[in-house]
């Protein structure tokens, strides 16, 4: 009960008091008297009941304040659990997919958190806390349990700058996993990619699984990159214009793997 309640209580206690060494008097007064020795006791009471009757209601109104504060109270630390229980469930399941990926990849992997994001205008990066130390080395390619991140560009003995496939300088080896047409990936800005190099009679459909090719590319051959989503023919020479959504969106990534590996191929697309 909060600190109004009690000071009511106290000074209720202090009217029934009074009223009781009244009601004593009046007897002591009024004992040759029934008449009005039972009036007395009449009005004691009544006086007693009006003055009880609101309090206990106001007591009772007090007692369910504190209780619902109470309530809130558990309410909101309840909720605080289960957020952090969420939190623990999403971080669980990404690892094991990460995990799972790691036990089925041929490559040594090196697993790594993301710590920093750069989106400047010359390059879209990430920075992660693995580096020389672990064997990394520029040009190794960058991965999730998803598909292809991009690639190493700088390194120190902790740490390395990561260029993802959202730069828009990115360039890979790619193909068509259904009809194995081989074309070049590049950002194409926003959320998309664009697949270039595709003849405008070869067979393709939104959909198609587009990965590496590890042709002329630092990239490990294999890795998914995306699915197409839209196809332009139109105005574009020789060659289809095949927008492809990536699998991997980096701007929510946590955790990547670096294949630590010597280059696939000695040859660079650019």
């Amino acid at each position: 009960m909060n600190k109004l309640g009690k000071t009511i209580t106290y000074w209720r206690d202090y009217l029934i008091l009074i009223i009781a060494l009244a009601l004593s008097m009046s007897v002591l007064f009024f004992a040759n008297s029934p008449r009005q020795l039972g009036g007395i006791h009449t009005l004691s009471l009544e006086v007693l009941g009006r003055l009880s009757a609101p309090m206990a209601a106001l007591r009772g109104h007090m007692d369910v304040a504190d209780e619902n504060r109470l309530l809130r109270q558990q309410n909101t630390v309840l909720q605080l659990k289960n957020a952090q229980l969420a939190e623990a469930y999403y971080e669980n399941m990404r690892l094991r997919q990460l995990l799972g990926f790691k036990m089925m990849a041929s490559y040594p992997l090196v697993a790594a958190q993301v710590i920093a994001r750069t989106n400047e205008t010359a390059m879209e990066s990430i920075i992660i806390d693995a580096g020389a130390a672990q064997g990394i080395k520029t040009n190794m390619t960058v991965v999730s349990g998803d598909g292809l991140v991009g690639r190493i560009i700088s390194v120190s003995s902790t740490y390395a700058v990561v260029q993802t496939m959202q730069d828009r300088n990115f360039r890979c080896g790619a193909l068509l996993q259904r009809s194995r047409l081989q074309g070049v990936f590049q950002w194409a800005g926003y959320d998309t990619g664009l697949l270039t190099g595709i003849y405008l009679s070869s067979d393709v459909k939104p959909g198609d699984v587009v990965v590496t090719s590890g042709v002329n590319s630092f990239f490990v051959p294999g890795l998914k990159i995306g699915t197409v989503t839209q196809i332009d023919e139109a105005g574009s020479g020789l060659f289809q214009k095949i927008y492809v959504k990536p699998k991997v969106d980096v701007t929510v990534l946590e955790e990547v793997f670096v294949v630590r590996s010597e280059s696939v191929n000695p040859g660079v697309v650019r």
